[in-house]
């Protein structure tokens, strides 16, 4: 995925989109999410910026899910 976690649309895919596609799209996508100055405008609005690929979003999201998911089992009890 950011102080208050966001998923953009990269964090979904048509299934019917080629593989070529998306892994053309991932790229233009992180070398905009990598740029200096595209994180300095996004630290300046309160975010903290990750660049991530889909299989790294992915993977971040599984372990955010689960430690979100503890909070919350400790908050009910």
């Amino acid at each position: 995925m950011i102080v208050a976690e966001a998923i953009g649309p990269r964090g979904r895919r048509a299934a019917e989109t080629p593989e070529p596609v998306l892994k053309k799209l991932e790229a233009a996508f992180l070398q905009i999410a990598k740029d200096p100055q595209i994180q300095a405008q996004m630290k300046k609005e309160g975010f903290v910026p990750l660049a991530m690929g889909h299989a790294e979003s992915k993977a971040h999201i599984a372990k955010m899910t689960g430690i979100y998911r503890e909070i919350v089992q400790d908050i009910k009890k």
